[in-house]
């Protein structure tokens, strides 16, 4: 996720070698959740935020946007339909993902899609499943991918 930047790294490393040109924008507090006690602590001198900046410029990490605050309160800021695909990784309960879905899926293109990772965390999998028909998730890992589109078919007929 945003925390450290690793996937964000791994998102632009991909697109370059695909020769896209991609803006990355990156949504996180830098303070760490309560359900994950363990990212809240003074771990890296300067904070999680000077770390993640750190590891942007040694990644070559140059198209990017950077927002230090609320996932649900960020996405207030974009259109909809403004994004081709939107990685959650945030705070893991299951309110907290279902909020993120309903707050960041309207984002997506219907051609795009909504991915997040954890997915073998039981409140993150019910979350997704609560938006998102089972045979829709595509799971590799950890992380689920679903594509805007089924989360459109699914929340109007189900």
């Amino acid at each position: 996720g945003v925390w450290h930047g690793r996937s964000l790294a791994a998102f632009d490393y991909f697109a370059k070698k695909a020769g896209k040109d991609i803006c990355l924008t990156a949504v996180d507090t830098f303070d760490g959740t309560p359900t994950a006690p363990t990212q809240i602590c003074d771990e890296y001198v300067g904070g999680y935020r000077y770390e993640f900046d750190e590891n942007m410029k040694r990644c070559g990490v140059t198209h990017l946007e950077v927002h230090s605050q609320p996932s649900v309160i960020t996405a207030r800021w974009f259109h909809d339909a403004t994004f081709d695909a939107v990685f959650i990784d945030a705070d893991h309960s299951y309110e907290a993902v279902c909020a993120d879905i309903l707050a960041w899926g309207p984002k997506v293109k219907v051609t795009g899609l909504l991915a997040g990772h954890d997915y073998d965390r039981p409140d993150v999998k019910r979350a997704v499943l609560s938006h998102f028909n089972e045979a829709d998730v595509k799971v590799s890992g950890r992380t689920w991918i679903a594509s805007a589109f089924s989360r459109l078919i699914w929340q109007n007929f189900s």
